[in-house]
């Protein structure tokens, strides 16, 4: 077989396979967060087909390999419309920021919790979806004993916390210290460090290894104890602390290349509209930005107080990072 029909007979296997899809002017491109397309990839695709004649091709991509694309595209930009920046890192990436349009147009009515991500009169971040952290617990004496975030460092459980240099969680929850002690926050390290068991590199690694009992908490959201309630294993419970969560907001926004677009712009209200909001509580484990009807367990589940950590900029990060690193490597 010659290379040229080898090329052909490679392209047709992809395209059959969807892995490569020849693109037409009026495609539409979204670059997704990989976990939120995986949650909502079975619905929002046959929707997205129903209600637009163009085609709205959904490209995912990890966390910082969706930023680097960005940002590797920002002269030529490819995407059009992208689901899933965590505003923490976002906001005041002015790298970034700048491969991002203004949305002038009208917005929906959104979370009163969401207040403070909503200040720019044509923002580049608008919020599609959020969570409460919170560490989980099996036992519940645990549960009972911890207030507030400081009686949980103070206590005697034992805890695993993903690396906040390869996690957004972990970095969220580095972000939550650091806003809710201030300059104190690294004495609060050096005690919580004593009964950290291991710091893994993302969030799922953390949670399977909670799950296999090696430790009695993992760092993870409020509504993870849903996911387990549906599956009636009722001893994995959120901790509801009196000082305030913290909250991981996920964000869609324009390309320069999208605003241009009048599609585009139609997909992304889409994404605002009640039809894929309110995919999103059972999708994700996670709460709709906009003020849709909440399926009755999110609606049950306690709201805690809302912290959202002022965004910190890409050197900001690194110096609050180098400082933990030295409390972690510091020996007591």
């Amino acid at each position: 077989m010659s290379v040229k029909k080898k090329l052909l007979l490679i392209l047709s296997l992809l395209h059959i396979n969807g892995l490569w899809t020849p693109l037409r002017a009026q495609d539409v491109i979204v670059y997704m967060r990989d976990s939120l397309y995986q949650g909502l990839k079975k619905e929002l695709i046959p929707i997205l087909n129903k209600n637009f004649k163009e085609r709205v091709l959904l490209k995912p991509l990890q966390g910082q390999a969706l930023i680097q694309r960005l940002k590797h595209e920002k002269h030529h930009p490819k995407a059009d419309l992208v689901v899933g920046l965590e505003n923490n890192f976002s906001a005041h990436d002015a790298s970034l920021m700048d491969t991002l349009a203004p949305f002038s147009g009208d917005l929906p009515p959104f979370e009163e919790d969401l207040a403070p991500a909503l200040q720019d009169k044509e923002p580049r971040l608008i919020p599609f979806c959020y969570s409460y952290f919170a560490f989980l617990v099996r036992n519940t004496t645990h549960q009972a004993k911890i207030q507030s975030l400081e009686t949980f460092i103070n206590s005697s459980t034992t805890t695993i916390i993903p690396d906040p240099r390869t996690s957004d969680i972990g970095f969220g929850f580095l972000l939550w210290m650091y806003n809710l002690y201030g300059d104190n926050h690294l004495v609060m390290w050096k005690k919580l460090k004593k009964k950290i068991i291991t710091f893994p590199k993302g969030w799922q690694a953390s949670y399977m290894l909670f799950l296999k009992n090696q430790a009695e908490s993992t760092i993870s959201y409020t509504t993870s104890e849903l996911a387990h309630t549906q599956k009636n294993e009722n001893d994995v419970k959120a901790i509801f602390m009196d000082d305030g969560h913290a909250v991981q907001i996920w964000s869609l926004a324009l390309t320069k290349r999208g605003a241009k677009n009048p599609t585009a712009l139609k997909v992304a209200a889409f994404f605002l509209s009640d039809s894929v909001q309110s995919m999103i509580p059972e999708a994700l484990w996670s709460y709709p930005a906009r003020k849709v009807k909440l399926p009755e367990a999110f609606a049950t589940l306690r709201r805690p107080k809302a912290l959202i950590p002022p965004p910190v900029s890409p050197e900001e990060r690194e110096r609050l990072i180098a400082s933990w690193m030295t409390i972690m490597m510091t020996k007591d």
